[in-house]
């Protein structure tokens, strides 16, 4: 969600994680609580409570907002394909997954993601501390990742290796982290 009308921040929330979970793509910030705000998703979008308060506004007087959203499916389930347990919701017909993995140590790991064809892209953001959102994409040049909240170039990826059908290979901090698969 983000204000037309006004500079300020794109807040994300999904299904995985909840709806007063927050995140900014164009920021490094860890995960935050907000009071306010997004307040439930429903059968046909989400429900807004009152304004964000924190970095950024989702329903202030007078302001225009852009939403973007996508179908991650009905359901979040544990997916065990990989080397690291995660909590999938997933669509394979749109294409598109969300995919948590929670309380992980720092070692290569494995995650399956869901879909039943490999991502061609990936966002992943660590969520218990500032740190930089990682951006796989099939067209960058091997083991290289771009930033999302930066205008930076191509640089060593966390991301390692070419996803596929069924998982991608990621080296993460200690955390939780979440990641958008998009095939």
């Amino acid at each position: 969600i983000k204000p037309r009308n006004v500079s300020d921040h794109h807040i994300l929330y999904d299904t995985v994680r909840g709806v007063r979970k927050q995140l900014y793509s164009n920021l490094t910030n860890a995960e935050e609580t907000e009071t306010q705000g997004l307040s439930a998703f429903t059968s046909d979008g989400f429900t807004l409570g009152g304004n964000h308060t924190v970095r950024g506004a989702t329903n202030e007087s007078g302001e225009t907002y852009i939403s973007w959203n996508w179908d991650a499916g009905s359901s979040t389930v544990s997916n065990t394909d990989g080397s690291q347990t995660t909590s999938v919701r997933a669509n394979p017909t749109a294409g598109f997954s969300i995919v948590k993995g929670a309380n992980m140590t720092s070692s290569q790991k494995t995650f399956g993601h869901g879909l039943s064809a490999a991502p061609e892209m990936i966002w992943g953001k660590r969520l218990g501390a500032s740190e930089e959102w990682n951006v796989y994409h099939k067209d960058l040049t091997s083991n290289k990742m771009l930033t999302l909240n930066s205008t930076g170039a191509e640089k060593n990826s966390n991301f390692v290796g070419t996803p596929t059908n069924s998982v991608f290979t990621y080296y993460p901090n200690a955390d939780s982290y979440i990641f958008y698969c998009f095939a």
